[in-house]
């Protein structure tokens, strides 16, 4: 048995995820299994779940079904992502390997290359307006050969009961204009969407160059639905990577693809509180749509 530790729910799991002693033995497993170079074995940022550096290599082990999450999903979506972007040459972590390893549980895995870099948000400070726009020119040419049409999945998420609950701060005035609003809003067909173009899940390498991380949240959407999230998470609606990303932009045009996309977004109600406003500070669509204005003239 390679993985001799207990996961018997969420606390076991929190426990374990980020010990290497534990996965070590699978770990080397599956490098063995795939054929690549195995070395130590090292912590990464702390996730849901099991991220580990091996050299040039990241390795990420998906919780099993005992932990009390459910992240065959993620491991799929996530895979499908990565794969694809390999696949039309966009610039995201390479994938060596993906499977499952049968053990004392059933651990599906990942394992990819380990881009050095920083990511955007902890740099931002730091960057000049050119570089800004630079970056956002970047990340446009990512989206343009990302966001294109695919086999619909996991579209449902949009309007689910978990995407539902978070709007419920919001005044039920709003929500009922909401509706009405989404009702009869047009908005592109849907296409492929990374759906976490976070500041957090893009990496400036040491050259400068952008290189766009974890793909666990994707799904076809409206591209409005990313368009919002680079605008407000990835660029905290600045203007230079505005420029950057969309060119010599229409403000108002611009706020309304925004509306659109935030209204829509499952994360749409935590992103209007942690970039624009407090839920109780919305009266109303219609404030929304000048709250966006006038962060974007």
């Amino acid at each position: 048995m390679l993985f001799s530790s207990t996961i018997g729910g969420k606390d076991d799991w929190a426990r374990l995820f980020q010990s290497a002693e534990a996965f070590c033995p699978l770990i080397e497993q599956i490098f063995k299994t795939h054929g690549l170079p195995f070395s130590e074995v090292e912590n990464c940022t702390p996730g849901t779940n099991a991220v580990f550096r091996v050299g040039s290599f990241v390795v990420k082990i998906f919780a099993p079904m005992e932990s009390g999450f459910s992240s065959g999903e993620d491991y799929e979506t996530e895979r499908f992502g990565l794969s694809r972007a390999n696949r039309i040459g966009a610039r995201a972590p390479r994938l060596y390997a993906a499977g499952t390893i049968e053990d004392r549980y059933r651990f599906d895995y990942l394992v990819m290359e380990a881009v050095p870099g920083q990511e955007l948000g902890v740099v931002m400070d730091r960057l000049s307006a050119e570089e800004k726009r630079r970056i956002g020119r970047e990340l446009r040419r990512f989206v343009d050969q990302m966001d294109t049409p695919c086999e619909p999945f996991h579209a449902g998420r949009l309007r689910n009961a978990a995407a539902a609950e978070r709007w419920t701060p919001f005044s039920p005035a709003f929500l009922r204009e909401r509706e009405a609003f989404l009702a009869r809003a047009p908005r592109s067909a849907p296409v492929y969407v990374h759906g976490d173009l976070t500041c957090d899940n893009i990496l400036i390498t040491p050259e400068g160059e952008l290189c766009v991380i974890d793909y666990a949240d994707a799904l076809t959407a409206p591209i409005e639905v990313e368009l919002a999230c680079v605008m407000c998470e990835a660029f905290y609606l600045e203007k230079p990577f505005l420029a950057g990303f969309f060119g010599d932009y229409d403000p108002e045009s611009l706020a309304e693809t925004c509306l659109v996309g935030l209204l829509l977004h499952e994360f749409g109600a935590n992103i209007i509180e942690s970039r624009l406003a407090a839920p109780q500070d919305v009266e109303s669509v219609g404030a929304l749509r000048r709250l966006l204005f006038r962060r974007l003239v």
